[in-house]
């Protein structure tokens, strides 16, 4: 093991499963189903999804083929396994970087959230003004608390990891439906028939259907090995902590926009 300015490095040696590419069948292909509907369609603009089994048949359903990764086996049909030499590599997070980033980003939410909301609220440009920086800056606090408290002290561990290997089968395939759907309107001026003021009518025109269909897949397990990682011993890295800071600033932001509103 090599250890320079913070960061772990270790090489180490074990066995992984051989893999190879197959086919497993096929589904239907994507298509698109045009329909001539000249007048108003009164059905769902939401597609709908249904499952549809192949019940242990042959997986040949259609001209969309699929291909999967599927484990090599032995004379004595066991997975085939190979040995394999990485060095892994890993540094602990920046605290630092993560912290300006975490307050970066709670204080832009917090001024986002506290200027809309007051807006929202009917406040004048002067309490826009005074939500946007106290926002900002309640926001940019709990950010920068959440980058800096999340990664302090954070190292890297190496760790054990068991993975399955699985065979997968092509057991079905969903078949996706989403109508295609435009919308037209019309103006009616007044007349002996629609009155005396001009008005409006929308109506929704179905153009068609786009069936999709994706693979559903069933995996056997046919064994396990074992391999090497590293991992951070913090629990929250930079990127969820970007989030909650996120959070944390635009909830900051929206309670003082409330108390500024009060206020003037």
């Amino acid at each position: 093991m090599q250890v320079q300015a913070n960061r772990m490095q270790i090489t180490r040696t074990w066995n992984e499963p051989v893999y190879e590419q197959k086919r497993l069948g096929s589904i239907p292909q994507d298509q698109y189903e045009s329909v001539f509907m000249p007048g108003p369609f009164y059905g769902s603009d939401f597609a709908t999804t249904s499952s549809v089994s192949l019940n242990g048949q042959t997986p040949e359903a259609g001209g969309q083929d699929i291909w999967r990764n599927v484990p090599v086996y032995d004379g004595a049909g066991q997975p085939k396994m190979t040995e394999v030499t990485r060095t892994l590599s890993e540094e602990p997070y920046d605290t630092k970087k993560s912290t300006m980033i975490s307050a970066g980003v709670g204080g832009a939410l917090g001024v986002a959230a506290a200027a809309g909301l007051t807006a929202i609220l009917g406040g004048g440009g002067a309490a826009m003004a005074l939500s946007g920086v106290l926002g900002g800056a309640a926001g940019g606090g709990a950010g920068y608390l959440i980058g800096q408290k999340s990664t302090q002290g954070d190292t890297i561990v190496e760790k054990t990891v068991t993975a399955n290997i699985n065979h997968p089968s092509l057991v079905g395939y969903d078949h996706t439906i989403d109508p295609d759907v435009t919308y037209q309107s019309h103006t009616h001026y007044p007349d002996h028939h629609h009155g005396d003021q001009p008005h409006t009518d929308t109506i929704k025109i179905l153009r068609g259907y786009q069936h999709t269909y994706t693979p559903n897949i069933s995996n056997r397990t046919v064994g396990t090995y074992t391999y090497p990682t590293l991992e951070h011993t913090a629990k929250v890295g930079p990127g969820l902590g970007g989030v909650l800071s996120g959070l944390a600033g635009a909830g900051a932001g929206a309670a003082i926009a409330a108390v500024v509103c009060a206020v003037i």
